[in-house]
């Protein structure tokens, strides 16, 4: 889970002495609740023995081939949809500007994707369909150098046979590496979440305002970041001013252990706790 094009661009846009009374505001604001945000500083590591995800419905997909030839993917309640055909070539993310998809059909059960965005490559996929055609396992690496294989099984809820077609749900889910990112202290009232492997990041601050969800969110996704007590941070994701996501982050009072408890909003799933170490 960089300063935000956003976020520079609103620098940019404002006086310094204005821009000054904002973060005088602000940081007055994280003091009012009693955040203490320099604990929550350092680099973390997950620790897989002690976590519990949740696999969520959301990553549900549904592959349906329309009359024309091409084959309409569809993930959860309609986060994301791609319109393609198997032949290799790249297709627009529809309502997504500067996305794009590509599906190879390597053999029988096998199939090959990219994404990118921009025209720059941001992740490579592998799909195997199992030989009785009830199991889909879905292997992705992102496009930076050293970065995980994140592995996601799915089983068959409808359709038959070698194919596709039909409705994936997600059964569990695994990386060859476990997940770990760096959190900076950039003003008192502000923190910033970094994560190496990807280059993402995301802006942290306790005084209830929207801001971009991260930094290459799509345009229309922001978050809120709120406090209770000087170590929990609660973090809701919106997208289109609906709520998606809710995640709450807990500093043991050692401060050697980061618990983040997250669930989607208006799902039936059970919450995921993901527990971090701290390394330095």
């Amino acid at each position: 889970m960089v300063i935000s094009a956003a976020l520079r661009v609103w620098r940019a846009s404002w006086h310094s002495v204005v821009l000054l009374s904002a973060v005088c505001a602000t940081s007055a604001s994280a003091r009012q609740i009693g955040v203490d945000l320099k604990a929550f500083t350092g680099t973390w590591t997950e620790n897989a023995t002690k976590s519990s995800p949740t696999i969520s419905k959301d990553l549900t997909y549904t592959f349906r081939e329309d009359a024309d030839g091409f084959i309409d993917i569809a993930r959860g309640g309609v986060q994301l949809r791609d319109r393609v055909r198997f032949d290799g070539q790249e297709y627009p993310t529809p309502n997504i500007p500067g996305r794009t998809t590509s599906w190879k059909r390597a053999n029988e059960t096998v199939y090959d994707t990219t994404i990118k965005n921009n025209g720059k490559l941001t992740a490579t996929a592998r799909w195997t369909l199992s030989a009785d055609g009830a199991r889909l396992r879905q292997e992705t690496t992102r496009s930076e150098p050293g970065a995980a294989l994140n592995t996601i099984e799915y089983i068959r809820s409808s359709g038959s046979g070698a194919t596709l077609i039909g409705v994936w749900e997600p059964v569990s889910s695994s990386t060859s590496v476990p997940e770990s990112f760096v959190v900076t202290l950039v003003d008192e009232a502000t923190l910033r979440v970094f994560f190496p492997r990807s280059g993402l990041s995301y802006d942290m601050r306790p005084d209830g305002k929207e801001y971009a969800a991260r930094s290459d969110a799509l345009p229309d996704m922001k978050a809120v970041v709120t406090g209770s007590g000087p170590r929990t941070l609660k973090r809701n994701t919106f997208r289109g001013g609906a709520p998606m996501l809710e995640a709450v982050w807990t500093l043991s009072p050692d401060g050697r252990t980061l618990t983040l408890t997250s669930r989607s909003v208006g799902g039936a799933d059970k919450p995921s706790v993901f527990v971090y170490d701290r390394i330095r």
